[in-house]
């Protein structure tokens, strides 16, 4: 049997995340969790009202976001964990609860992230 790659076992996409053997995180999550590095918290939280008046009257607008909720989820609490926000416990148990990541999946996030902030 080939190995997959990344070290996860295969997976049948149609399988929605918590029903499949992998456990970590895909390589479409890992680049999000990547790209995230470079996120500012602006990036997550909504404008304020001085952003929204300059938002209209020069047409500026807000970072867009990932189509994807739950990857949008994961950029969201990548960006938290790495600035040390302390709402990253409620989103922690989001990313579990609503959007079955497992555990062996937050800890790889954390992992990725605790090996770039030293970098």
């Amino acid at each position: 049997m080939l190995s997959a790659p990344y070290g996860h076992a295969p997976s049948d996409p149609s399988q929605p995340p918590d029903r499949r053997r992998d456990r970590g995180l895909s390589p479409n999550e890992q680049s999000v969790v990547a790209l995230s590095l470079f996120d500012h918290v602006s990036t997550i939280r909504e404008p304020g009202g001085l952003a929204r008046l300059l938002g209209w009257a020069f047409g500026f607008r807000a970072s867009n976001r990932l189509a994807n909720e739950r990857l949008e989820h994961l950029r969201r609490y990548s960006v938290l964990l790495r600035l040390g926000d302390p709402s990253i416990v409620q989103t922690r148990s989001q990313l579990r609860q609503q959007f079955r990541f497992s555990e062996t999946a937050l800890l790889e996030v954390e992992e990725l992230i605790r090996r770039n902030r030293r970098a």
